[in-house]
């Protein structure tokens, strides 16, 4: 999701999400779920952004930096 993210192909993230979500539940890395997020904010779907930002935020396992990010760009949108 890294390298389509550089690339400027976020259409494919949001489905690498999905399926990472389906097929272990409960146990998907932080860092897709935050690449998932901007994926959706570059795809204008602020209401999908809000949402994935907001689930990441309730993660004990995120550093505050990330954090911090989040809540500037939800700010920002």
């Amino acid at each position: 999701t890294g390298a389509l993210g550089a690339a400027d192909l976020y259409e494919g993230i949001p489905a690498i999400v999905w399926r990472a979500k389906k097929l272990y539940p409960g146990n998907v890395p932080w860092k897709l779920l935050l690449h998932g997020a901007q994926a959706q904010l570059a795809l204008g779907d602020e209401t999908a952004f809000r949402e994935a930002a907001q689930a990441l935020q309730k993660r004990r396992d995120l550093p505050e930096a990330v954090m911090q990010y989040l809540g500037e760009l939800q700010g920002q949108h």
